[in-house]
């Protein structure tokens, strides 16, 4: 999601919370004894979140949330909460400069941790769709790979073999492999048995020095 679609969508929800968050906490703020109470459990909630946030940014080892979604909706819970307290203490007064200040402050933390969050889910459904499609590599075509010059081709599964025959064109075969996408004039190939996050995707120009055919998958 680009950063001003995200930038857009917080500058929405600031202007609709605006108004009730700003009327309910000058509300408290005309009680002595609701203001103390409001700006009390307003530190231990920020307390509690600031410890969620600090333990999963500098691994305190802590028997809570360390990573995930629960850090950027800590951060944002923080900022929400900083500008609650900011208001009951200041009350219905005027805004002068240093409100503007801090709402500038709390602002570009609510961009943070939203830009956070946004980050995060990107890299679920990545991971997501990058599970799905290698659970659905049998279903690749297979292929043999000849060659004119030896390629770096290797893994499980794979089978390579010089061809020494006068007259052959292409010098080498590879056997044992899959086809994952053909773009922009290269082949992108896989070992026939390839592991997530040990094997390694073969890039191969589209061009007269190799020759594919395309073999039914085993």
């Amino acid at each position: 999601m680009p950063l001003l679609i995200v930038a857009g969508l917080v500058v929405v929800v600031v202007v609709l919370v605006r108004r009730p968050f700003t009327r309910i906490a000058g509300t408290l703020s005309e009680s002595p004894r609701r203001r103390t109470a409001a700006l009390l459990a307003t530190a231990v909630g920020a307390a509690v979140l600031a410890l969620i946030l600090f333990n999963g940014l500098f691994r305190l080892r802590l028997p809570l949330f360390d990573h995930g979604y629960p850090l950027p909706l800590a951060l944002i819970g923080i900022t929400l909460l900083a500008a609650f307290g900011w208001k009951v203490m200041r009350g219905t007064g005027p805004d002068d400069g240093r409100d503007r200040m801090w709402g500038v402050v709390l602002s570009a933390l609510l961009l943070g941790g939203s830009m956070w969050l946004v980050a995060l889910y990107a890299q679920d459904v990545g991971e997501r769709q990058g599970a799905e499609f290698a659970a659905g590599l049998e279903g690749r075509p297979g292929v043999v790979l000849y060659s004119v010059d030896r390629l770096s081709i290797q893994g499980p599964g794979v089978i390579s073999q010089d061809l020494v025959q006068d007259g052959n064109l292409y010098h080498h075969r590879y056997a044992g492999l899959r086809m994952l996408i053909r773009a922009s004039d290269r082949y992108f190939l896989v070992p026939v048995d390839w592991r997530k996050g040990q094997d390694s995707v073969f890039v191969v120009n589209a061009d007269d020095s190799v020759r594919v055919d395309l073999v039914s998958a085993r």
